[in-house]
């Protein structure tokens, strides 16, 4: 059975917006600097912590301190821990308004009107998931037993585990199963790994680490749409 999973952070949001917002709030009279590249140096040094967190070795408030305070000591700047804590309570503020990334609401109807079963799979604390899916209101596409989440199952991606424990619930195996994602680590190699089909959305036009086959790529949520359009008969 065809059946079309998606990633959350960058998939089906762009997390950069209320990143955006938070900067702007607490340090954008402060500071100038170019805004994507603090976010980018964020997300990679949170990547860094992401599994010591996961696993209790660190708590979050050392993970949102370290990945700030390294972002902006990337770019020459020094920030204390409360500055650090208070841009991360103006970001989980702005996580509340979050609005899916144009062209995502009409993928989503497409699927669904076609009778595509659909999933979710995210990595992250279950409660910071949670409220983003509510926020997002995903559930009105994507039933909540099909959603799995990182920090609740105790495993992450690019753990195999976790795709095929979302295959088992959602009663489908097999290349059939699309599933859609930004990261290739994660979502790429992760989907690959458990015999499903990826489809890489490489908005920043990076070349894979590695061929993958069978694999799809595409650069933006038109061409997302168009690709499902024709393979999703």
């Amino acid at each position: 059975m065809t059946a079309v999973l998606f990633d959350l952070d960058d998939t089906l949001y762009e997390r950069l917006v209320p990143f955006r917002n938070a900067y702007e709030e607490k340090f954008g009279k402060k500071y100038t600097l170019s805004v994507e590249e603090l976010f980018r140096a964020n997300s990679r040094h949170s990547d860094e912590v992401f599994e010591l967190s996961s696993a209790g070795a660190i708590s979050m408030r050392e993970m949102y301190i370290y990945r700030i305070q390294k972002a902006f000591q990337d770019l020459g700047i020094s920030v204390g821990e409360e500055e650090c804590l208070r841009f991360q309570e103006a970001y989980a503020r702005q996580q509340k308004h979050l609005m899916l990334t144009e062209g995502i609401e009409e993928l989503l109807c497409l699927c669904r009107d076609r009778g595509i079963p659909l999933g979710l799979i995210t990595n992250g604390p279950a409660s910071h998931q949670w409220e983003k899916v509510r926020n997002l209101k995903i559930n009105d596409w994507i039933p909540q037993e099909h959603i799995f989440i990182s920090g609740e199952l105790g495993v992450t991606k690019p753990d195999v585990s976790i795709f095929r424990h979302a295959g088992n619930v959602m009663g489908i195996s097999g290349q059939d199963i699309y599933y859609v994602g930004d990261s290739f680590r994660n979502d790429v190699m992760g989907a690959s790994n458990a015999g499903w089909t990826p489809v890489w959305l490489n908005k920043k036009r990076e070349p894979p680490e590695q061929k993958v086959s069978p694999m799809h790529v595409v650069t933006c949520v038109q061409e997302l749409r168009t690709l499902f359009s024709e393979i999703l008969i």
